[in-house]
């Protein structure tokens, strides 16, 4: 018998986004590691050092709300949200002051959808009554037992029950 709720299917695809972008930004420090040599002889603005130093912050933000978000603790269900609207923020930030390519421009529209729609996912995904047993604090009202193929309620008197 399960002692925790499962994990609901949307919570675990924002896990896995949200591990998967603390995994591109680990990839974005390794790579930009390995030519911060070269980088540094072209005069590259903003400099590669803090472009490190931010990929390596975003990386262990995204790591340790996902680890949050695995251990089930509440406060994920706004700071993962919030954490995507800042990520999408400093990633149009750079567009917008550092690319200086005419071709850029087009796609901003197509980013910022694809910002809005992660973000909007993982506020759903996060916040709807499926999810929120799923929290720690959270316990539901009806407990199923699948070994018997009924519900047990958890001992709060229910006007509606006889």
């Amino acid at each position: 018998m399960r002692l925790t709720p499962k994990r609901p299917r949307p919570v675990t695809i924002t896990l896995l986004g949200v591990m998967i972008l603390g995994a591109w930004n680990a990839g974005q420090v390794f790579a930009l590691t390995q030519q911060v040599s070269l980088l540094l002889n072209f005069d590259v603005n903003p400099d590669p050092r803090l472009l490190i130093f931010l990929a390596g912050v975003w990386m262990v933000l995204f790591w340790g709300a996902a680890i949050a978000l695995w251990r089930r603790w509440r406060f994920t269900q706004w700071l993962i949200p919030l954490l995507l609207l800042l990520y999408a923020l400093y990633e149009l930030l750079l567009l917008g002051f550092f690319v200086r390519i005419p071709e850029s421009g087009q796609s901003w529209l197509a980013r910022i959808l694809f910002y809005s729609l992660a973000i909007l996912f993982a506020f759903y995904s996060l916040n709807r009554s499926d999810s929120r047993s799923y929290f720690k604090g959270a316990q539901p009202d009806v407990v199923n037992d699948n070994r018997m193929g009924r519900a047990q309620y958890d001992g709060q008197d229910d006007e509606s029950q006889d």
